[in-house]
């Protein structure tokens, strides 16, 4: 029994000489940890000017009040700098919409995503969770696809280009992109944690092309890779805010 109770003492002891050295640690290196999770998004592009173009089908208007899409995140704080953390970050999404006109099936699909590194200063003065203000340097990408398409279709015909009036296209703009962030972090223990954020992407660059690489001319201003979001998340790693 005595034995038992020193095990006790002895584990109590060292329990307590760990998490102090831990909080000591931490006091001297700043907020720290190392993260992956999963990032659901809200994107608010402008579509309005796709709408006012509609590509003469008769169908609605794609939503302009944003659309769901989804991604991932990584990040890890890197030590050298106080409360400086670097990770990756991409997401994207889709919206659409369709019609049946006279026989004739009518859609339009637009998607958008982007991928980059993500750079992040954390609040040091406030405490038990993680405010970070940063930016995601990278990638986007629009596609708009627009079909209008009669009936069904042979496989032989699909060679035939004669022996059908269907209409497919692909539009393609691949831009780089600057966007400020700002995420809150809350920790529900020390190895998951949710996010709540911002930002705004800020897209440069980038050439229009069609289908198989043609280029396209008198692309609206207003269709491009600058829009906000909003970011949420669940994040799984190890935690000290």
């Amino acid at each position: 029994m005595k034995k038992v109770l020193f095990s006790i003492v002895l584990l109590l002891v060292l329990t307590a000489g760990t998490n102090a050295q831990m909080r000591s640690a931490a006091n001297w290196i700043g907020k720290f940890g190392i993260a992956g999770g999963f990032t659901p998004v809200y994107l608010l592009p402008d579509l309005g000017a796709i709408n006012n173009n509609a590509f003469g089908f008769n169908v609605d208007e794609l939503s302009e009040n944003g659309f769901i899409g989804f991604g991932g995140a990584g990040y890890g704080y890197i030590m050298v700098v106080k409360n400086l953390r670097v990770g990756g970050i991409g997401f994207g999404g889709t919206t659409s919409v369709d019609a049946v006109n006279n026989n004739v099936k009518q859609e339009i699909v637009y998607s958008n995503g982007v991928g980059g590194l993500t750079l992040e200063y954390t609040l040091p003065f406030v405490k038990g969770l993680a405010i970070s203000v940063g930016s995601i340097i990278g990638r986007g990408n629009i596609e708009i696809e627009v079909y209008n398409n009669a009936g069904s279709v042979s496989f032989e015909d699909l060679s035939n280009s004669e022996s059908t009036v269907d209409v497919n296209h692909v539009f393609r703009n691949k831009y780089w992109i600057f966007s400020p962030t700002l995420n809150v972090d809350i920790p529900l223990n020390r190895f998951i944690a949710i996010r709540v954020g911002a930002g705004y992407n800020i897209s440069f660059g980038g050439e229009w092309e069609a289908d198989n690489g043609r280029s396209v001319n008198n692309v609206p201003d207003d269709i491009n890779g600058s829009y906000p979001f909003i970011q949420t998340g669940i994040f799984m790693g190890l935690f000290s805010f």
